[in-house]
Protein backbone atom coordinates (compact mmCIF):
# COMPACT_ATOMS: atom_id res chain seq x y z
CA UNK A 1 0.00 0.00 0.00
CA UNK A 2 1.34 3.54 -1.14
CA UNK A 3 0.77 6.49 1.06
CA UNK A 4 -1.04 9.08 -1.15
CA UNK A 5 0.22 12.12 0.43
CA UNK A 6 4.06 10.66 -0.66
CA UNK A 7 2.73 9.76 -4.19
CA UNK A 8 1.21 13.26 -4.66
CA UNK A 9 4.45 14.78 -3.06
CA UNK A 10 6.75 13.16 -5.75
CA UNK A 11 4.36 14.24 -8.89
CA UNK A 12 4.47 17.64 -7.39
CA UNK A 13 8.58 17.46 -7.40
CA UNK A 14 8.55 15.68 -11.16
CA UNK A 15 5.97 18.05 -12.91
CA UNK A 16 5.37 20.88 -10.04
CA UNK A 17 6.11 24.39 -11.72
CA UNK A 18 7.33 25.81 -8.09
CA UNK A 19 10.62 28.45 -8.60
CA UNK A 20 9.82 28.18 -12.38
CA UNK A 21 9.70 31.38 -14.11
CA UNK A 22 7.21 31.89 -16.87
CA UNK A 23 6.97 35.40 -18.98
CA UNK A 24 3.40 35.58 -20.56
CA UNK A 25 3.57 38.13 -22.86
CA UNK A 26 -0.01 40.42 -23.11
CA UNK A 27 -0.82 38.95 -19.54
CA UNK A 28 -3.09 42.12 -18.83
CA UNK A 29 -5.82 41.35 -21.60
CA UNK A 30 -7.04 37.97 -23.34
CA UNK A 31 -6.19 34.39 -22.64
CA UNK A 32 -2.53 35.33 -21.35
CA UNK A 33 -4.14 36.73 -18.26
CA UNK A 34 -5.78 33.55 -16.72
CA UNK A 35 -3.02 31.61 -18.23
CA UNK A 36 -0.73 33.57 -16.34
CA UNK A 37 -2.55 33.20 -13.28
CA UNK A 38 -3.20 29.80 -13.54
CA UNK A 39 1.39 29.18 -13.73
CA UNK A 40 0.86 31.37 -10.50
CA UNK A 41 -1.34 28.66 -8.76
CA UNK A 42 0.85 26.00 -9.92
CA UNK A 43 3.94 27.88 -7.92
CA UNK A 44 5.80 29.67 -10.97
CA UNK A 45 7.20 33.14 -10.52
CA UNK A 46 5.08 34.78 -13.43
CA UNK A 47 6.82 38.10 -15.11
CA UNK A 48 3.38 39.60 -16.32
CA UNK A 49 4.42 41.37 -19.76
CA UNK A 50 2.23 44.10 -21.23
CA UNK A 51 2.57 46.85 -23.66
CA UNK A 52 0.78 48.54 -20.52
CA UNK A 53 2.56 49.33 -17.49
CA UNK A 54 -0.86 49.48 -15.90
CA UNK A 55 -2.37 46.09 -17.06
CA UNK A 56 1.20 44.46 -16.17
CA UNK A 57 1.31 45.88 -12.68
CA UNK A 58 -2.57 45.11 -12.21
CA UNK A 59 -2.05 41.31 -12.96
CA UNK A 60 1.37 41.09 -11.07
CA UNK A 61 -0.94 42.45 -7.98
CA UNK A 62 -3.47 40.27 -8.44
CA UNK A 63 -1.16 37.10 -8.19
CA UNK A 64 0.58 38.83 -4.98
CA UNK A 65 -2.81 39.20 -3.58
CA UNK A 66 -3.90 35.94 -4.45
CA UNK A 67 -0.46 34.44 -2.44
CA UNK A 68 1.52 34.05 -6.10
CA UNK A 69 4.69 35.38 -7.19
CA UNK A 70 4.55 37.67 -9.81
CA UNK A 71 6.40 40.94 -10.90
CA UNK A 72 5.21 43.35 -13.88
CA UNK A 73 7.21 44.10 -16.60
CA UNK A 74 6.67 46.59 -20.00
CA UNK A 75 6.83 44.83 -23.53
CA UNK A 76 5.73 46.03 -26.70
CA UNK A 77 6.49 43.00 -29.04
CA UNK A 78 6.01 44.82 -32.21
CA UNK A 79 9.32 46.40 -31.11
CA UNK A 80 12.52 43.62 -31.16
CA UNK A 81 14.02 45.63 -29.11
CA UNK A 82 11.67 45.55 -26.15
CA UNK A 83 11.14 41.90 -26.19
CA UNK A 84 15.07 41.44 -26.21
CA UNK A 85 15.15 43.93 -23.27
CA UNK A 86 12.17 41.34 -21.33
CA UNK A 87 14.37 38.68 -21.95
CA UNK A 88 17.82 40.16 -21.20
CA UNK A 89 16.58 41.34 -17.55
CA UNK A 90 16.81 38.76 -14.64
CA UNK A 91 16.97 34.74 -15.43
CA UNK A 92 16.00 32.99 -18.25
CA UNK A 93 12.59 31.73 -18.09
CA UNK A 94 11.82 27.97 -17.99
CA UNK A 95 8.31 28.57 -19.71
CA UNK A 96 7.38 31.45 -22.34
CA UNK A 97 3.51 32.01 -22.93
CA UNK A 98 3.46 34.13 -26.14
CA UNK A 99 0.07 35.58 -25.72
CA UNK A 100 0.44 38.94 -27.28
CA UNK A 101 0.06 38.99 -30.85
CA UNK A 102 0.74 41.43 -33.24
CA UNK A 103 -1.61 43.78 -35.50
CA UNK A 104 -3.21 41.16 -37.41
CA UNK A 105 -2.58 38.38 -35.81
CA UNK A 106 0.50 37.71 -35.70
CA UNK A 107 2.34 35.65 -33.46
CA UNK A 108 5.18 37.19 -31.70
CA UNK A 109 7.34 34.74 -32.45
CA UNK A 110 7.25 35.06 -36.04
CA UNK A 111 9.39 38.52 -35.51
CA UNK A 112 12.17 35.83 -35.57
CA UNK A 113 12.94 36.14 -32.06
CA UNK A 114 13.45 32.85 -29.67
CA UNK A 115 14.16 32.35 -26.11
CA UNK A 116 17.30 30.03 -25.84
CA UNK A 117 15.98 27.60 -23.01
CA UNK A 118 18.51 27.78 -20.20
CA UNK A 119 20.81 30.35 -21.28
CA UNK A 120 20.83 34.29 -20.78
CA UNK A 121 20.58 35.23 -24.70
CA UNK A 122 18.38 35.37 -27.77
CA UNK A 123 18.83 33.49 -31.13
CA UNK A 124 17.08 34.28 -34.15
CA UNK A 125 16.34 31.01 -35.77
CA UNK A 126 18.43 30.27 -38.59
CA UNK A 127 15.36 27.69 -40.94
CA UNK A 128 11.72 28.44 -41.20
Amino acid sequence: MTDTASDISDLENMFGLTGKRAVVTGSGSGLAEPIAKALAKAGAIVIAAHDDAEQARRVANDIQSEGGDAQAAVCDVTNEASVVTLFAEGEAPDIVVLGAMMHGGVPAVEMGVLVSRGTDRMDRPTAH
